[in-house]
């Protein structure tokens, strides 16, 4: 069942990832 806990990790990395992402645009907006 170690799957479900990469597939966790990669959505986390994913959400900071565009959490990143976001705030650039804001800033730079």
């Amino acid at each position: 069942m170690g799957g479900a806990r990469s597939k966790e990790r990669m959505l986390g990395d994913l959400m900071s990832e565009w959490n990143e992402l976001l705030l650039t645009m804001l800033t730079n907006v």
